[in-house]
């Protein structure tokens, strides 16, 4: 599951995660039934249990391991996409090519 908050403008948006684990690896730690408040795309606050302000939508992940910041830098620097030979899709191009 994705969330994405955006601001435009004067309408800045807020939500609150519920989190059932929430991982923190600067500290080496999982806490259990936390309530991370977001506003303009940026944490503000992390609190224990799963009491929202009124009027902020929850995102219910209660039920998952939550691990704020984590970003997909997942990248092939290296892969080369040949069309002629595999019509644009790279599955193809690793499983039939060699790097050599």
């Amino acid at each position: 599951m994705w969330v994405c908050l955006f601001a435009t403008g004067a309408q800045a948006q807020s939500a609150a995660i519920a989190a059932g684990h929430l991982v923190d690896p600067a500290k080496g730690s999982v806490r259990a039934n936390q309530l991370i408040l977001v506003e303009d795309g940026k944490i503000v606050s992390v609190t224990s249990g799963h009491t929202a302000l009124a009027k902020v939508p929850v995102i219910d992940l209660s039920d998952a391991y939550v691990m704020p910041g984590l970003i997909d830098a997942h990248t092939h620097m290296c892969l080369t996409v040949d069309p002629l030979k595999d019509a644009g899709h790279y599955y193809f191009t690793s499983l039939l090519h060699t790097t050599s």
